[in-house]
């Protein structure tokens, strides 16, 4: 299904001629569909790891129009702050250009430790292996927020897809016909959630500046309809942290609505 998503969107951006900016810092960490309960990760070789994945918009590429930012940070080290651009020569040479006059290049004892660490230590079995106990690692967790989140979050008001890659969940809450509030029912949930001493982050965060589209300028989703949308990750915390965190959210929920 995604792989013939992904060639259709192709073929669009041939249509009309645009270029696909393809940013995948999550890409090697996809994980197996969540069945509903938790188990242990399938082994897979390090070949396998890389047969099972979504191909890419640039494997697809047959007209040089797909540029690829892939990242460190999810994978080896957020402090590190390295990425990496592949892409026609002709888009690289530009992106060359505008650096040169911006961040010009990253830090240069970042740059030191990943050589040394993917270079002279891990090369590219040793990199494979890493990922693939990440993606185990994160299955795990993954599998257990998702048990977590039928658990404890009320189905009335509360929706939501297990992740498929990656390290964050989000939820959709859409408040009951009856419900009543004044200002942002996001920021409301927000505080009710801090004061149980748990952090989600509201979907407000992540919206565009001056989207044309946008209903409601105190959130993502469509407030005047009750409408709002939190994200929350599994791989910052221990698994009993993260499946009291989304009690405790869940009960802010709960609380909110008077469910």
């Amino acid at each position: 299904m995604f792989h013939q998503r992904r060639k259709d969107i192709y073929r669009v951006c041939q249509k009309h001629n645009l270029i696909i900016l393809e940013d995948e810092p999550y890409y090697f960490l996809q994980m197996a569909p969540y069945t509903g309960t938790p188990k242990p990760p399938a082994e897979m070789s390090n070949i396998d790891l890389l047969n099972n994945l979504i191909p890419s918009f640039m494997s697809l590429d047959v007209d040089g129009r797909v540029l690829r930012m892939d990242s460190l940070s999810k994978t080896v080290a957020p402090g590190l702050r390295l990425a990496w651009l592949s892409g026609p020569t002709q888009l690289i040479e530009r992106a060359l250009r505008h650096l040169e006059l911006t961040t010009q290049a990253p830090s240069g004892l970042s740059q030191s430790v990943a050589y040394d660490l993917l270079a002279k230590h891990w090369n590219h079995d040793g990199f494979l292996g890493w990922l693939n106990y990440i993606r185990k690692e994160y299955t795990r967790r993954r599998d257990i927020a998702a048990e977590a989140l039928s658990k404890y979050l009320p189905r009335e008001v509360c929706s939501w897809t297990p992740p498929a890659a990656g390290m964050f969940f989000w939820v959709k809450i859409t408040a009951p016909p009856h419900h009543s509030w004044s200002g942002s029912l996001e920021t409301r949930i927000f505080e009710r959630s801090l004061q149980e001493k748990v952090l989600v982050i509201p979907g407000e965060y992540f919206k565009a500046e001056g989207d044309p589209d946008a209903i409601d300028t105190t959130g993502v989703g469509d407030e005047r309809n009750g409408v709002c949308y939190f994200r929350g990750t599994f791989a910052a915390a221990e698994e009993d942290q993260v499946v009291e965190g989304i009690a405790r959210f869940g009960k802010s929920i709960r609380a909110e609505f008077g469910l």
